[in-house]
C-alpha cells in the first residue's frame, strides 16, 4: 500500500518502510534513516510479544466473521439437537425402540459437534 506525501513541496510517494527511510536519509541524513527503521523493528518485536501472549485479542476483522460463522452453526446445531430430542421422547412414548437406538447416535454425533 502506498501513500504520496508533500515533503519539501513536492509530491513523494511511499511504497512501504525502507521506502521512506530512505527519503528520510535523502532529506534529514542517515541517523535519522537509521532512527526510523530501529523504531519501526522496535515496534514490530513488541506487537509479535503482545500477539503471542494473546493473539486473538489482534484480530484483524476476519476473526468476528469467523466467530459469527461459528456461532450460527452451533445454533443451527443446537436447533436439530433440540428438534431431535423432541424426536426421541414421541418415539419413546409411543414405544418404539428400534427408533431410539438411531437417534440417540445421531443425537450423540451432533452433540460431539457443538
Amino acid at each position: 500500500m502506498s501513500s504520496v506525501l508533500t515533503i519539501q513541496g513536492k509530491p513523494e510517494t511511499v511504497i512501504d518502510d525502507e521506502h521512506f527511510a530512505r527519503l528520510l536519509g535523502e532529506k534529514l541524513g542517515c541517523d535519522a534513516a537509521e532512527y526510523f527503521r530501529d523504531a519501526v523493528e522496535d515496534q514490530r518485536e513488541i506487537l509479535k510479544d503482545e500477539m503471542a501472549k494473546n493473539p486473538l485479542g489482534f484480530c484483524t476483522g476476519e476473526c468476528d466473521r469467523v466467530y459469527d460463522t461459528q456461532r450460527h452453526y452451533q445454533d443451527v446445531l443446537q436447533d436439530v439437537l433440540d428438534d431431535l430430542r423432541m424426536y426421541y421422547n414421541e418415539q419413546l412414548a409411543l414405544r418404539k425402540p428400534h427408533k431410539l437406538f438411531m437417534l440417540a447416535d445421531v443425537m450423540k454425533k451432533v452433540r460431539d459437534e457443538l
